[in-house]
């Protein structure tokens, strides 16, 4: 076979070899420089440093929807985009508005209004994204009991929730299949901040019940309601995946922020400025509220905060929310933030607090910051509704970082997330749409159909990758929305020693948080998983029962004898005493993290394909060549050379590799030294 290439330079290479046998160091015949055209292109640099200047002085707008535009300082004053829930002509409405403009306020006194009319009135189903959303959203919709109506919080009552023994049923997107739709009443589904349903939607064990729930849920409502304070295109997509085209469309360009002004702020020391600043001020006797991206930083900063003296002599009062705090703490907290904030000098929270988390008490607070790194697995527009969780603030700061040095994106592409999900195999499909893919023979390749859920899961991953690959863009553009002023601020450089203490102190409070979390798991009890099971239905469980938890999935993963397999006879459970002795400190550290577990959950699979390694290996072989058979009619043989037997010659060469260092098998329990690892590794290097 006979190649020609044209290097960056413009040089021409010929390269001749026999088919298949190419190997990047074969030796070819240079003709020298052919063309201009190619040139040596030195890319520009894109770090944060380069962006931020951009994306502060030119924020894009928000996408244009196709609908009416509004301009309402509270919707309250814009009945006209709420629909007629009385009517019974179906209808379905987006509604845009900005954070502050009473969207769900509106909404409240609609209903309010609507108490009396008995019979006539339909059941409104108010789907919200998450526990806290939904804990805040029952103690705002109490008041509606005052009028007559049963309100109903999912988290309070067992079992199904009938629409016919309800007229308010608050319900989290999880927990959707527990509604019973039966009983001839007519529903109205509230869908409140609909691009973070959508998020949590295609996430986690059970998407494809939340979607499965979803779509029955929104096919047959006679009105549905969305409401997002930075709804695009990709809200749009979905509801007309569920609802058809014909949406009613009302765009609030109310700006709340008009003439206020946020800083922004690059700091390359992940935030140790911004800490600095906000830890000054609490120790001046002001009060801050943080919203940081990290769980860890966020804890830090408590910390720290606390062990501070006000001008008075007295402690600042600082407490953190994130995702494993006491669930009571947080419930009751959440019942009213405006009592519990308000007491408080310093509060620090995490993505727990997103929206339908309101603080409403003017100026009680001198100072919002906001702490993320740009590489961050929170959404763009989730940080920015975390901003701006406390309502009215004179300053407002954001301090960015990128703590990679290096950064590899998807591409934001709707057309290559499809390709993508076509060549996965069936086993890496996401669970939200198994099930959605079949063999296509005359295409010779998986096809991916064009249902709802696929369609949703597209556009998911979508905003997915366009908040990962440009956050401070994004980011900046949803807070120019608002009317704000955005303001390029440096670290002081004055303030470089100080910032070097603050940066050190955070980093070992860091450090020792997540070995204090190692150890407590590490001496955790450890529960059966019908005990598991019964506390992870518990919204209120505490921060001990969330760290036995995390040992529990340890041991499910590690250490449970049911990882081969309901068909598989061999004994794989530890026993007790050596998983105790194995579960320390040092294990949890390492072994607690989404690399490890990723690769052990992948060794489930392949234990319980056979009786062992090579069995295991022969029974892949068999179920792939059945999966790919069709591929042998394939017009290009190559596709048969680059999907057959690929995920067994992993697993051949993987078993390969632990014979070569010196064990049996991928499951031999014996213990080599390092010493003996290490020459078997360097005799055996050229064959591994």
């Amino acid at each position: 076979q006979l190649y020609g290439f044209i290097r960056k330079n413009g040089d021409f290479v010929l390269k001749c070899y026999r088919q298949k046998q190419y190997k990047p160091d074969h030796k070819g015949l240079s003709f020298g420089k052919v063309s201009d055209k190619v040139e040596s292109e030195v890319k520009p640099k894109w770090g944060l440093i380069e962006r931020l200047p951009n994306a502060v002085k030119h924020p894009r707008p928000l996408v244009e929807l196709s609908g009416k535009n509004i301009n309402a300082r509270e919707m309250e004053n814009a009945p006209e985009a709420y629909p007629d829930f009385l009517n019974e002509e179906p209808t379905t409405s987006l509604i845009r508005s900005p954070v502050m403009t009473g969207k769900t306020k509106a909404l409240r006194i609609i209903l309010n209004s609507l108490a009396k009319e008995g019979s006539r009135l339909p059941c409104f189903v108010w789907v919200s994204y998450r526990k806290t959303l939904s804990s805040e959203t029952k103690a705002k919709v109490n008041i509606l009991q005052n009028a007559g109506l049963r309100v109903c919080n999912y988290q309070e009552v067992e079992g199904d929730l009938a629409i016919c023994n309800w007229d308010v049923i608050i319900v989290q997107a999880e927990s959707i299949h527990r509604l019973s739709l039966f009983g001839g009443r007519s529903y109205v589904v509230i869908l409140d901040e609909v691009n973070a349903i959508m998020r949590q939607m295609n996430s986690g064990v059970h998407a494809r019940e939340s979607e499965n729930a979803m779509r029955d849920l929104l096919k047959s409502a006679v009105h549905v309601l969305a409401m997002d304070a930075f709804a695009n295109e990709s809200t749009l997509n979905f509801l007309r995946q569920y609802r058809g085209e014909d949406i009613r469309v009302f765009d609030n360009k109310y700006q709340p922020h008009k003439g206020k002004s946020v800083k922004i702020l690059y700091d390359p020391d992940k935030g140790s400025e911004a800490i600095r600043k906000g830890l000054k001020l609490l120790q001046e006797g002001k009060r801050v509220a943080f919203s940081v991206t990290s769980c860890k930083k966020a804890r830090a900063i408590a910390v720290q905060a606390s062990k501070l003296l006000k001008p008075d002599g007295s402690h600042v009062l600082s407490r953190v929310y994130f995702g494993q705090m006491d669930g009571k703490q947080r419930q009751e907290d959440f019942a009213d933030i405006n009592a519990t904030w308000s007491g408080l000098d310093c509060v620090v929270y995490t993505s727990t607090v997103e929206a339908g988390i309101s603080f409403e008490i003017s100026n009680h607070f001198d100072s919002v910051i906001g702490i993320s790194n740009i590489n961050t697995g929170v959404h763009a527009e989730a940080f920015a509704q975390m901003f701006y969780r406390v309502r009215d603030c004179s300053h407002h700061t954001i301090s960015l970082y990128n703590s990679k040095k290096t950064g590899i994106f998807k591409e934001p592409n709707r057309d290559l997330i499809r390709a993508e999900l076509s060549a996965l195999r069936p086993g890496d499909l996401p669970t939200a749409i198994k099930g959605h893919r079949e063999w296509d023979k005359i295409a010779d390749c998986y096809i991916i159909d064009s249902s709802p859920a696929v369609e949703t899961y597209i556009e998911v991953e979508y905003q997915k990758r366009l908040s990962a690959k440009y956050f401070p863009e994004i980011l900046c553009s949803l807070i120019a929305s608002t009317g704000a002023t955005l303001e390029l601020i440096s670290a002081e450089d004055t303030e470089k020693v100080k910032r070097n203490v603050i940066s050190h102190t955070i980093k070992n409070t860091e450090k020792k948080i997540k070995g204090d979390d190692a150890e407590s798991i590490a001496n955790a009890p450890d529960i059966t998983p019908d005990e598991a099971e019964i506390l992870k239905q518990n919204p209120i469980r505490s921060f001990t029962d969330n760290i036995t938890l995390q040992r529990h999935y340890l041991w499910k993963i590690y250490a449970s004898g049911d990882i081969g397999g309901k068909n598989d006879i061999r004994d794989w459970g530890m026993n007790n005493d050596d998983w105790i002795k194995l579960c320390d400190k040092d294990f949890v550290e390492i072994y607690n993290n989404p690399e490890p577990l990723q690769y052990f959950r992948k060794l489930v699979y392949f234990r319980r394909q056979g009786s062992n390694a090579t069995n295991s290996i022969e029974n892949l072989e068999v179920k792939e060549e059945m999966q790919w058979e069709d591929s042998y009619d394939s017009m290009d043989p190559s596709s048969v050379d680059l999907h057959k037997f690929y995920s067994v010659k992993q697993w051949k060469a993987v078993h390969n590799l632990v014979q070569s260092i010196g064990f049996r098998d991928i499951d031999d329990m014996n213990i080599l030294s390092g010493d003996d690892v290490t020459k078997v590794f360097k005799q055996s290097q050229e064959k591994i």
